[in-house]
């Protein structure tokens, strides 16, 4: 009987969409993830949330130093679910001064080990393959698979390709491309084909721009055609497409 309703809002919602959920849904339980800084309001009403239902975090933290500044977060919930086991070892250090049976769990994020895998004699990756090529036979293959966010650095990575393939004979530099999957433009992120212009010769500096959402057999293709993969995010330990 599973129900999904999607509420557009601006940003992280507010407490008065908040109340008005809990009253209309009844729900059994308040779930939410990502940094807890975003959620100050959600916490600032924490006491009347859990007179009704409990307040659960989905949570990931990357690295050391354990992140004491969190503390107050996650004693204010009445579970953590953890997205990794080093998230786990931190959560549990930050709170081991208040200690809470069965608060804390792991809970990993993960893939499809299956969906995954190397590729060989496969006459539907061929076609792939010379579909995102345009039927050209690169050397070199790079790709990046991520969001067009301030701290993905879509920015730096042109420009890092832009100077890598400069340093290449132009022949060897016209055998190698750069495939990236995100959205073009984005506001938290850059105009990604106005930097590419500005950037790149088309001819020496090959950049293949994927905008659509692609399929896990196509996404799997892609990792297979290449030869690289290119990670610069800041902020970030644990990335999905580098799981993948």
């Amino acid at each position: 009987d599973a129900d999904v309703r999607v509420l557009s809002v601006k940003g992280y919602g507010n407490p008065q969409l908040l109340r008005s959920v809990i009253n209309q849904e009844q729900p059994d339980a308040i779930v939410h993830f990502t940094d807890p800084r975003y959620w100050v309001w959600l916490y600032e009403m924490e006491n009347e949330i859990r007179q009704k239902c409990p307040l659960i975090f989905y949570t990931i933290w990357d690295d050391l130093p354990y992140p004491m500044w969190n503390r107050e977060f996650y004693r204010s919930d009445d579970m953590l679910l953890c997205i990794s086991k080093q998230t786990k070892n931190l959560v549990e250090n930050v709170l081991k001064d208040h200690p809470k049976p069965g608060r804390i769990h792991y809970v990993p994020h993960g893939i499809n080990e299956k969906q995954y895998f190397p590729i060989i004699n496969d006459l539907e990756y061929e076609a792939f393959k010379e579909h995102i090529t345009d039927k050209k036979d690169y050397d070199f293959i790079v790709f990046w698979n991520s969001r067009n966010i301030r701290r993905k650095n879509p920015g730096d990575l042109i420009m890092a390709w832009r100077t890598f393939t400069s340093q290449l004979p132009k022949e060897k530099a016209e055998k190698c491309l750069f495939v990236m999957r995100t959205e073009p433009v984005f506001e938290h992120g850059t105009d990604i084909p106005k930097v590419i212009e500005a950037l790149c010769d088309p001819k020496i500096h090959k950049v293949k721009l994927i905008t659509k959402r692609l399929a896990e057999k196509e996404l799997n293709y892609i990792y297979n055609m290449s030869d690289a993969h290119m990670f610069m995010t800041d902020n970030e330990g644990w990335g999905l497409g580098l799981t993948e």
